[in-house]
């Protein structure tokens, strides 16, 4: 049976999700997950139907296909699937020449991009498939660049990071914060979330729930260990990350905090630079008032705001409300 790159994308679908002991997959479930990760790579081929699913797992569990142990198990009336040898994977079985030139059309779409963690992440699961296409792909040649830190601390795992949110599979993290001793976070992942060249990783830790604190909010670089954890997924059912970043600046949102309008002036040499890349959303359209220029955004005081004001110096001038105008003067003057 010859395999197309999206077949093969499919199959790569399936066997994670034939791996996660936590989730459940039904029938419908994985033909969702296969249609979700097919419009990443291709929305014009993400029209799967249940039928293609059934079919797969049918040349999956083949001798022409991976031999592998899917098996169905029932609870109650519903019916799921998943391996019932743990440690298999069709990442560990060799390619045939079919499913070797699907691998090399799928890291050929891929390959001029660099700097997204989506498609690092894919081309390192695609590289890992066989090592014969490994030198074949060692002089593309990339054509974009996303912004990236290359010597940001576990950006390697970054990838694991992103499959367990797609898997739903909590994590046991060993995380140590800037000037204190390590602490261990049994997390939920929800959302992954690069800010000025570093990682963040948000999510439910119910310890920290009880505290006040959710989501959890994790820098990747912080973390020392990632395990995962035997516990059932807790589902994000509160938390809409399309609108959690709407009124900050960065990625921190302080407990107790509220939008403000905060206005400023810069100078002539500020402006043009605050014209093309806004402080945020919010920022109104400067306004000249003799020989500086004049405006507003409407945020959540947090430190990346203060660090992003302080960092232009004597070009910026911080006008109200008085309260933040004070904390940039204790800021700026040492004890």
């Amino acid at each position: 049976m010859p395999t197309n790159k999206n077949a093969l994308l499919r199959y790569i679908v399936l066997d994670r999700c034939f791996r996660n002991r936590y989730g459940k997959y039904n029938i419908k479930k994985l033909t969702e997950e296969v249609t979700k990760a097919l419009k990443d790579i291709n929305h014009k081929d993400a029209h799967i139907s249940i039928r293609t699913i059934q079919n797969d797992i049918k040349f999956m569990k083949s001798l022409n296909g991976h031999d592998a142990p899917v098996e169905i198990y029932r609870e109650g009336r519903a019916v799921y699937y998943r391996y019932s040898d743990t440690s298999f994977s069709i990442f560990n079985q060799p390619l045939t020449g079919d499913e070797l030139s699907a691998v090399k059309e799928i890291y050929n779409i891929i390959s001029g991009i660099s700097g997204r963690i989506e498609y690092e992440f894919l081309k390192n699961v695609l590289l890992r498939l066989d090592k014969r296409i490994g030198e074949d792909f060692d002089n593309e040649k990339t054509v974009i660049s996303y912004e990236e830190n290359k010597f940001l601390k576990n950006k390697d795992g970054l990838g694991l990071l992103l499959m367990s949110i797609k898997s739903r599979q909590p994590l046991d993290i060993t995380y140590k914060p800037f000037d204190d001793k390590p602490r261990k976070f049994t997390i939920h992942p929800y959302f992954l979330k690069q800010y000025n060249n570093r990682w963040f990783l948000f999510g439910l830790d119910e310890l920290s729930k009880s505290e006040g604190i959710h989501p959890v909010n994790l820098a990747i670089d912080r973390i020392e260990k990632i395990e995962n954890s035997g516990v059932e997924y807790i589902a994000n059912t509160d938390i809409d990350f399309a609108k959690y970043f709407e009124h900050i600046i960065g990625v921190t949102k302080p407990a107790g905090e509220y939008v403000m309008k905060i206005k400023f002036a810069v100078s002539p040499e500020l402006k043009p630079y605050l014209e093309t890349k806004p402080i945020h959303h919010s920022q109104r359209a400067f306004k000249k008032k003799g020989e500086l220029y004049y405006s507003s955004i409407q945020v959540i005081p947090n430190y990346e705001m203060y660090s992003m004001f302080l960092s232009f110096g004597a070009d910026m001038q911080l006008l109200s409300p008085l309260e933040i105008v004070e904390r940039i003067k204790k800021m700026i003057i040492l004890p």
